[in-house]
């Protein structure tokens, strides 16, 4: 399953990357399953998140590793890809892309992943949106492409008062 959110910010990509540090991370969770940060290396090539997730009668350990990074003119990137996941997952790949605009940066989630089963991928979908989970809980899930101009403001007031770097 692919799924795609854009979240618009008033500041400038270099701005914005450097947002996404621990604090932000843990600022972001969600608050069910609750989390545990492990690890947090950051987020260049080579790097290592670890969190372990409470499911109140048990918990697992999710680990994604940074694959890859760069920067361009108009763009700053990461990619974490998922190694140790938690039960519902079988695969997990998310790009974080943050691309300039004239009016400062457009964050984008693009997220791969897959359930153990089918159905299972699809039952996780609702769940992705708009929260999405981070291996990945890099950035709140903030606006498909879908949602009107009003949830779009909603959500990105969300996601300002989460943040303290926007």
């Amino acid at each position: 399953m692919k799924i795609v959110i854009q979240t618009r910010v008033e500041q400038s990509p270099e701005t914005v990357f450097a947002g996404f540090d621990q604090s932000l991370f843990l600022r972001l969770n969600p608050p069910f399953p609750p989390v545990r940060l492990l690890r947090f290396d950051g987020c260049k090539t080579g790097d290592v998140v670890q969190i372990k997730l409470n499911f109140l009668l048990f918990s697992q350990v999710w680990e994604s590793h940074i694959t890859e990074d760069g920067q361009h003119p108009e763009e700053i990137f990461f990619v974490d890809e998922g190694i140790r996941l938690p039960f519902f997952l079988k695969y997990w790949k998310h790009r974080h892309r943050i691309v300039g605009t004239e009016t400062g940066a457009i964050i984008i989630d693009d997220i791969e992943y897959r359930a153990p089963f089918g159905l299972l991928t699809y039952l996780l979908y609702p769940v992705c949106m708009p929260s999405l989970p981070i291996g990945g809980r890099f950035t709140v899930g903030c606006l498909a492409k879908k949602q009107n101009k009003q949830q779009q403001e909603k959500h990105q007031k969300r996601y300002i008062k989460a943040s303290t770097w926007i």
